[in-house]
């Protein structure tokens, strides 16, 4: 193996969207950085892989306030990639199909109290005061990211369901804010932190929501532009085996070639459970609080190719609830990009639990009473279960949202980007400010912010 000590001023291990941006960021600071992935390609969730004619999207439905003067926007300028991504807005944010009512949520703030108000005119006056609350955290977070929110004030401390409950009254709009909270984060009201559920829900409501032309690939391959264009390289298939510290501060990575990199700078996208494996040294105190660090829900998801596509299917993101409240997710890209029709469904699952064959069939038979005309036109079936996340991402469990947005998790609770070792910093799902693509994004990008400080 050639020696690429002296090349590099800085490596990243793991090349998810968190570990890209991060690299993207030191990059435009006039670094040049290794970025090392164990798996054959770049992206981690934002990837895509070929069966036959059609291309599936492993993870993104759609990305949030992206387009100019939206608050991501600044985030793509930051990293260098706000003219090389082009974003389409579908006709509606989504479809909620509800056992006795149908709601067609739009973009825009003013739009969805109006469609909300519809089912729920008594409600209104409430949801306004809710969008206010959330309006001005999110305000407070897109100026500074979820480190300037005090961990000791109020909002920190609350449920999302605590303060949902202090402006609506309504079960069934409390169903449908819960709907989001889960779809979205992977937990209910009442589990969920109430920044983490205000946060998202502000920003998709109020700016809509977008995704890239081209598909997740379009924003890995913008930011590895970056990296390859200020002379940094990018390795798939690398694995790193060990993050060295000596005296407490980083002095390389080697990987699991056997080939060794002097660095002092290192960012960690991996999990923080994999990146404490990776140390040659130990915290006791910080290995006890990612010892302590609960994952997020995983999903069973299932794509299916078509042969066609019924001309009455024009929703992008469809969402069907059952009589128990147990809700799955339809997503149909080809009704915003024009390719081979092909259908993804998901569900969330503990990472736990333990998904069979027949799990899927009735995922695909529940899809079916959305989408009546289904069955006689699927032509290809791919399913993806926790095992099958775990064992391509490292994420424990197969976790898809990292850190679980809980309270003690929530906000400036979140893990820091900063360790107890001098230049190893994180960056991703697991640490502040918590998921989502955009959110994974500002991650890596605060990351390496506060590792050129």
């Amino acid at each position: 193996m050639s020696d690429v000590s002296d090349r590099y001023d800085a490596v990243v291990v793991g090349g998810g969207l968190g570990g890209l941006a991060a690299a993207a960021r030191l990059s435009r600071a006039g670094m040049r950085v290794l970025v090392a992935e164990r798996h054959d390609r770049l992206g981690g969730y934002a990837s895509t892989f070929v069966r036959d004619r059609f291309e599936l999207e492993v993870a993104l439905h759609l990305v949030d306030a992206m387009h100019e003067g939206e608050p991501n926007h600044a985030l793509l300028v930051d990293l260098g990639i706000d003219r090389a991504i082009e974003w389409l807005r579908p006709a509606a944010l989504r479809r909620e199909i509800w056992p006795d009512r149908e709601i067609v949520v739009p973009h825009g703030r003013d739009a969805y109290l109006d469609a909300l108000a519809s089912h729920f005119p008594t409600e209104r006056e409430g949801l306004a005061r809710l969008f206010a609350i959330a309006s001005e955290v999110a305000g407070a977070y897109h100026a500074g990211g979820g480190e300037v929110l005090d961990p000791l004030g109020p909002l920190a401390r609350s449920s999302a369901a605590r303060v949902v409950d202090a402006q609506v009254r309504d079960p069934a709009l409390r169903a449908t804010l819960s709907l989001f909270a889960h779809g979205w984060l992977g937990l209910s009201l009442e589990a969920l932190g109430a920044i983490s559920f205000l946060v998202p829900w502000c920003s998709y409501h109020r700016y809509g929501g977008s995704y890239p032309r081209g598909g997740s690939p379009a924003i890995v391959d913008a930011l590895a532009s970056i990296v390859t264009r200020a002379g940094g390289a990018l390795r798939v298939s690398t694995g790193a085996r060990r993050i060295h510290v000596e005296r407490r501060r980083v002095s390389g990575v080697t990987f699991e070639s056997g080939e060794r990199v002097a660095t002092r700078l290192v960012v960690s996208n991996a999990s923080p459970q994999a990146t404490i494996d990776l140390l040659d040294d130990r915290d006791v105190r910080w290995s006890a609080k990612i010892d302590r660090l609960r994952g997020s829900v995983s999903c069973l998801k299932v794509w299916l190719g078509l042969s066609s596509a019924d001309e009455a299917w024009r929703d992008y993101d469809l969402y069907r609830v059952d009589e128990r409240g147990e809700a799955l997710s339809i997503t149909m890209p080809h009704v915003l990009t024009g390719g081979p029709p092909v259908i993804a469904i998901t569900k969330l699952v503990e990472t736990s639990r333990s998904v069979t064959r027949a799990d899927a069939d009735a995922l695909v038979a529940e899809a079916e009473r959305a989408l009546p005309t289904l069955r006689d036109r699927v032509v290809l079936r791919e399913v993806a279960t926790p095992s099958t996340f775990a064992r391509f991402t490292g994420n424990p469990g197969g976790s898809i949202y990292g850190a679980r947005a809980m309270i003690a998790q929530s906000g400036a609770r979140h893990l820091p980007h900063a360790t107890p070792f001098d230049g190893l910093w994180m960056a991703g799902a697991w640490v502040q400010p918590g998921a989502g693509f955009s959110t994974v994004l500002r991650s890596g990008r605060d990351a390496a912010n506060e590792a050129l400080r």
